[in-house]
């Protein structure tokens, strides 16, 4: 059977892809920035709950890709689902430290 590589119908973190995407293109002036926007973003505003509706869908996703053998299946995130909160970033944040080492 034909198959797509690197499908994003099959990819349940591309919205969060997006969704780093759309912040960080929007205020976003230095590398420091960068990383405090994405790490906030990433370990705050996206939650459990962002991601279980994409992994939950798995089983549906992958009769639409049978069905489309291996073609594009147009595949839509479920929108009644709440998208995380993003805020746009008009100033810079505040340090955000990303991991420590307990001696």
């Amino acid at each position: 059977m034909k198959w797509r590589d690197n499908s994003p119908d099959l990819n349940p973190i591309e919205n969060a892809w997006k969704v780093l995407k759309k912040v960080t293109e929007a205020h976003v002036s230095s590398v420091p920035q960068l990383q405090e926007v994405i790490t906030r973003v990433w370990c705050q505003d996206m939650t459990l709950d962002y991601f279980r509706s994409p992994c939950e869908s798995m089983p549906q996703r992958i009769l639409t890709a049978l069905k489309a053998k291996g073609e594009m299946t147009g595949y839509k995130r479920d929108y009644s689902q709440p998208e995380p909160r993003v805020a746009l970033i008009t100033r810079p944040l505040p340090s955000v430290r990303l991991f420590s080492i307990a001696a």
